[in-house]
């Protein structure tokens, strides 16, 4: 699917700065003050939740109210800016592994503390560490990604 021109929702887009502005706070303020790995969590939450606004901001109404799968709309907001901007492959997968991580968190059976990472357990006994280097990496890309879609609010 390829479009010429994009409809850009710019209130989808605020919301994803907040949330990514929200999640950035969260690990460069909060987190170094508590030093608490569950913090982590809530940092790839609000993230999460910047990336699904960012999914909205470029993906038609329609497909945001059709009932589909998170893969699905990550595929037709790869194919919609394909066109429009250059997506390096550490952007898509950011979205991907924050999903995963969060996705993850909410099926594990033990999850645990240790040190400064936060350790997901998964039922066939594969660990998953989270630590403030990927989650800032997460960010990162996530930055990344917001300014070229605000490249294209700007065209």
């Amino acid at each position: 699917m390829m479009l010429n021109k994009l409809s850009i929702s710019i209130t989808h887009l605020q919301k994803a700065v907040y949330q990514l502005h929200l999640a950035e706070h969260l690990l460069e303020v909060t987190y170094p003050l508590i030093k608490d790995p569950k913090m982590l969590l809530s940092v790839l939450s609000n993230l999460e939740q910047s990336h699904e606004n960012l999914l909205e901001s470029v993906l038609p109404s329609n497909l945001i109210k059709a009932d589909t799968s998170f893969m699905s709309k990550l595929n037709s907001f790869e194919d919609l800016l394909q066109s429009q901007i250059v997506l390096s492959e550490g952007e898509i997968k950011t979205i991907k592994t924050v999903h995963d991580l969060v996705d993850q968190h909410k099926e594990s059976a033990v999850v645990f503390s240790r040190k400064d990472s936060f350790i997901i357990c998964e039922d066939d006994y594969k660990m998953q560490k989270i630590d403030p280097l990927l989650v800032g990496e997460q960010i990162h890309n996530t930055k990344k990604l917001t300014t070229k879609i605000f490249g294209l609010v700007e065209k």
